[in-house]
């Protein structure tokens, strides 16, 4: 799968979100596979120290197929999703149905191709929205093979009844800061997560899609489609556009973090103050995906991952070490297929590559460095590998 086809699976799972996408499901019957489970090569138990109670971090949504919770990292694609254990590296299925094949055709109910959005975890579960005509208004939450009913959705502004008339009041959503936002195709509120109620009017901001959204405190962020980045004070009820060709911000307790396009499909990261203020180059030449911590920003330029420390403005560069099953060793060569995540309450950044060549399941290396060090490892041997072409199962390399 080239480049270019995997940037438009990107975006289509980004406007499952806000638009709903239905799925059809075929006819099919559940088989025994116990006996030919996946071949997944088992790492040493190592110990995992990771104390995530959520997800909580803002909505990067090129990347909101990716959630963690202290054990488990969990890839939520259009077609499938899956389970990393992270104490093993060990991938399994998300679906729990017993007996299960886990493919779309045969495998009739099965969980990993349900129209279910991008989730949020928590220690015990996670939440997650629908895709359907039905249920595209609806925040769940699963745990322990139950799920309730959380939230409902009763707005919906006129970019979305205009884009996608069958599902007015679907939308998208982030926890950040013990606070609940949800989100349209250009608006947003907040809900209290204790009680599941309502805390603002609907804010619309302008009259394009939202791609990214962040929040700190009382002050909101969104970039669009025209690549603007707005602001919303909550406690003002201000609204103000604070910049242009802006690709994806990261809100921190110290300032607005975010990339702009340099020309020639480069990006430069800048940081600001919470206003909008104060505006300063931090590095040119990065890709599209960074993490900012307390003391520490993690980037890619053209040679790997450089780790930022933003009290001398100095980079580290961070060994990504890693050989196959097959006796290749890991090598990083664009970052353009480079996805870095993490939230506020996890001891982690997780680096994921997506640049091998095998098929549409193409995630070939997890890494997690200890924030604000060099110290990484390697997570899994490759996550699903597949050759190009070639149909079968799916194995760990």
């Amino acid at each position: 799968m080239n480049r270019k086809k995997r940037a438009i699976c990107a975006a289509l799972s980004v406007l499952v979100l806000l638009a709903g996408c239905s799925q059809g499901s075929s006819q099919s019957e559940y088989v025994d596979i116990s006996e030919t489970q996946q071949k997944i090569e088992k790492n040493e138990r190592r110990e995992v120290s990771d104390t995530v109670t959520i997800n909580d971090r803002g909505r990067t949504l090129l990347e909101s197929g990716y959630s963690f919770n202290g054990s488990e990292f969990m890839i939520w694609q259009t077609d499938e999703k899956k389970r990393v254990d992270l104490a093993t590296g060990q991938v399994s299925s998300l679906c729990d149905i017993t007996g299960c094949a886990h493919d779309i055709n045969t495998s009739k109910g099965c969980l990993e191709y349900q129209p279910m959005n991008s989730p949020v975890m928590t220690s015990d579960g996670y939440y997650y929205t629908l895709g359907d005509s039905d249920n595209c208004k609806k925040l769940f939450y699963k745990s322990g093979g139950e799920v309730k009913t959380v939230f409902e959705n009763s707005y919906h502004s006129e970019l979305d009844g205009r884009l996608d008339p069958d599902h007015k009041g679907a939308f998208s959503f982030m926890f950040k800061g013990g606070v609940l936002y949800i989100m349209g195709q250009n608006w947003f509120y907040t809900v209290d997560t204790a009680t599941m109620t309502q805390t603002c009017e609907p804010v619309v901001i302008g009259d394009s899609p939202m791609w990214y959204a962040d929040a700190s405190g009382d002050d909101f962020y969104m970039t669009n489609e025209n690549s603007e980045l707005w602001h919303y004070d909550l406690k003002a009820g201000k609204l103000t556009k604070i910049g242009d060709k802006v690709v994806r911000i990261s809100a921190c307790a110290d300032g607005i973090y975010y990339n702009r396009t340099a020309g020639d499909n480069r990006w430069a990261l800048y940081k600001s103050d919470l206003q909008g203020h104060n505006e300063k180059c931090l590095a040119d030449g990065v890709g599209s995906s960074f993490v900012v911590t307390e003391k520490s920003i993690y980037l890619t330029k053209e040679d790997g991952l450089y780790l930022f420390d933003k009290a001398s403005g100095g980079m580290k560069k961070v060994a990504l070490e890693l050989a196959y099953e097959n006796g290749e060793s890991y090598t990083f060569e664009d970052q353009r297929c480079i996805s870095l995540v993490s939230c506020p309450s996890s001891k982690f950044v997780y680096l994921l590559d997506y640049r091998k060549e095998t098929g549409e399941r193409c995630c070939n290396a997890l890494f997690r460095i200890t924030k604000d060090t060099a110290d990484c490892e390697a997570i899994s041997l490759g996550i699903w590998y597949q050759p190009e072409g070639e149909s079968g199962s799916i194995i760990s390399y």
